[in-house]
């Protein structure tokens, strides 16, 4: 493992990797901004974006689609943002992230203490939880979650895995063709452990790479659930998780530290999946006529 970057003051988190451009982009929750940092080169610097950011992830059409506390814009190549979409009056901060092979765009919604505590699982006040966005609709996917952590699919979308820090457990869903989640279990029971579950990733053999609130402890976990790695990541508390690299054979790992903040990382002997990007606007890429049916 090794640190490549290292930013006094800020706090980072969903770390996703842009092809084209091979640089990262991240939230800094501290700062209330967009970072970008490329490991080559070393260059680095902000990306202004109106309201407190949560996610930025690329979209199909080259431009970032960002998630506030209160909508989803769209933010062209010159910096330029539009609404792509506004959350409900009352929203809590958006938080961690995924896009699905479908270009549906999956993250969690914070309680409000949480997003002011800068912290996964901190400062919980009310109910979290995970939705749900594509074809300009929010589907709500699960709401009784007061630290919800992030969440991977599998590539072809048929099962999601949820970190459910306040219940000590990662669950599993199966998923249907439109996107309703049924079936639910538990994929990993961390209660006997102590271990608060928060960032995932999923590597290209089904592999669940899983950070605990708190602390800079990193597993690998096979997909039927035994354990195949651990790493310990320099830090105070492991704080986002994400593929990169032209062949998603890196993971890097966003960490909180005294100064700050600092990016590392790992080499990888089973890479990542391919990345996707989000269909923006009314695509049909679910099905809306039959999204709460199996």
């Amino acid at each position: 493992m090794r640190c490549c970057w290292e930013v006094p003051g800020a706090h980072l988190q969903a770390p996703v990797w842009l092809d084209g451009a091979n640089m990262l982009v991240l939230v800094d929750r501290a700062q209330g901004t967009l970072r970008y940092f490329a490991p080559e080169s070393g260059e680095s610097g902000e990306i202004a974006v109106p309201g407190q950011p949560g996610f930025a992830v690329p979209t199909q059409e080259g431009s970032l689609l960002v998630g506030t506390a209160r909508e989803l814009l769209v933010l062209d190549r010159e910096g330029s943002a539009a609404r792509e979409f506004l959350l409900e009056p009352g929203a809590q901060q958006t938080g961690l992230v995924h896009v699905d092979a479908r270009g549906r765009v999956w993250f969690t919604m914070e309680a409000a203490g949480e997003a002011a505590g800068h912290g996964q699982g901190k400062g919980v006040a009310g109910q979290a939880g995970l939705v749900r966005y594509h074809d300009e609709r929010l589907v709500r996917m699960v709401f009784d979650m007061p630290q919800a952590g992030g969440m991977v699919l599998d590539p072809e979308a048929r099962e999601l895995l949820l970190a459910d820090g306040g219940a000590y457990r990662v669950r599993r869903y199966r998923v249907s063709r439109a996107g309703s989640l049924w079936e639910e279990a538990t994929f990993l029971d961390l209660a006997g452990d102590a271990l608060r579950p928060a960032a995932l990733a999923r590597d290209s053999e089904g592999g669940v790479w899983v950070s605990f609130a708190d602390c800079g402890l990193l597993h690998r976990y096979a997909a039927d659930g035994t354990l195949s790695a651990q790493v310990d990541v320099p830090g105070e508390e492991i704080t986002g998780l994400g593929f990169g690299g032209g062949g998603a054979e890196i993971l890097y790992i966003c960490a909180r530290t005294a100064q700050g903040a600092a990016l590392y990382a790992q080499d990888l002997a089973i890479p990542g999946p391919a990345s996707c990007a989000v269909r923006t606007g009314h695509a049909d890429i679910g099905l809306i006529t039959d999204d709460d049916h199996h």
